[in-house]
């Protein structure tokens, strides 16, 4: 009997994974100006019914220095994270722009990311049952955000971002996955990601940036509204 050779099965690559090393989780405590208006379940924020009040939930500590990753859970109707420069203070029944959107970076859950100017797209949206995590890194020169969906490194991100970053959320229902310091950021920016810098206004065409400092301070929060 001839022997029978088996063919050489193909190679396939395996998805590169971005290793996310964690330092320490942060303590984080949220500051409720309408405690009435919210269902808190350890890390579980639900909207009273009773109600469509706005409502912005601050979070302390601020976010000065180190690289920090912020991971949310929709759960339902969340339409919104970002961050505010500390001095903004959000009152009740209030938008989170209502001190003006250059004082906040408003990421839309249907991938829409706003500042001054033009809203910018290419972000990918976060529906119910997503999740969206702002990468916060106050160690680089210039600072950046960099946004993930899903863990997938958004192409939008921001630079020269305030010293100190402020969570802001918005929605019916969201659970809070991650609060953690990082040993090293995982965003890669790599040629096809595009810059948007705090601070300036925005169009749909991308300008050159230049390194400037921006801002000097901000905080840390996050907000949640019934529709």
């Amino acid at each position: 009997m001839g022997s029978c050779l088996s063919k050489p099965q193909p190679v396939i690559p395996k998805k590169q994974e971005v290793e996310e090393q964690t330092v320490s989780t942060i303590e984080h405590f949220p500051t409720l100006r309408r405690q009435k208006d919210m269902k808190v379940e350890e890390e579980k924020f639900t909207h009273s019914n009773e109600n469509s009040n706005w409502l912005t939930i601050v979070f302390d500590p601020n976010i000065t220095s180190g690289i920090s990753k912020i991971e949310v859970l929709n759960i339902k109707n969340l339409e919104a994270v970002g961050i505010a420069d500390e001095s903004v203070m959000f009152y009740e029944g209030e938008w989170p722009w209502a001190r003006g959107m250059g004082r906040i970076i408003f990421y839309g859950n249907k991938g829409e990311l706003k500042h001054q100017g033009a809203a910018i797209t290419g972000n990918q949206s976060f529906l119910d049952g997503g999740r969206v995590a702002l990468e916060i890194n106050m160690d680089s020169q210039p600072r950046t955000l960099t946004l993930f969906v899903n863990d997938e490194e958004q192409p939008n991100y921001i630079i020269n971002i305030p010293s100190s970053a402020f969570l802001n959320e918005k929605g019916s229902s969201f659970k809070i996955n991650k609060f953690n310091h990082l040993s090293k950021p995982t965003a890669k920016h790599t040629e096809f990601s595009k810059i948007n810098e705090w601070g300036k206004v925005w169009q749909e065409e991308k300008q050159a940036w230049d390194n400037t400092d921006g801002n000097q301070a901000s905080s840390t929060s996050i907000g949640l509204t019934k529709q």
